[in-house]
Parts: structure tokens; sequence; C-alpha cells
């Protein structure tokens, strides 16, 4: 058994299209909490999204499949 934790990693997606208004922070921030990361999802003003997540590796990947 290994003694070493694997590292936390953070990624930062901006997403774009019909993502405001129709409820998706509150459905990325579901994702995330669920996964168990770390992060936030605000609105930015050109009507984009920006998404910042930290954890492990397969949670993020899981997440960012999810975004796509």
């Amino acid at each position: 058994m290994s003694s070493m934790r694997e590292s936390a990693l953070i990624f930062r997606a901006r997403l774009m299209g019909s993502v405001q208004g129709v409820g998706f922070r509150h459905w990325t921030q579901l994702q995330g909490r669920q996964r168990n990361l770390k992060g936030y999802v605000h609105n930015l003003a050109d009507d984009s999204v920006e998404v910042v997540a930290s954890g492990c590796r397969d949670a993020l990947e899981e997440l960012l499949t999810l975004l796509r």
C-alpha cells in the first residue's frame, strides 16, 4: 500500500452557448459536489460561464466529459 496521497489537480473551463439562465451553474456545482471537487462556477460578462475545479484526476475528467 502506498503512503503517498494523490495530488489535487486544477482545471479551468470557459463554456459558451446557451449556458446562462438555464440552471447550468447549479447543475455544474451539483456535479462537482457529487465528485468531491472544490471550486466555483460563475457567469462572465460575455454570456459565457467559467468553471474552475480542483480534485483528483478521475473526478475532473468525469466533470469535463459532462461539460462537453
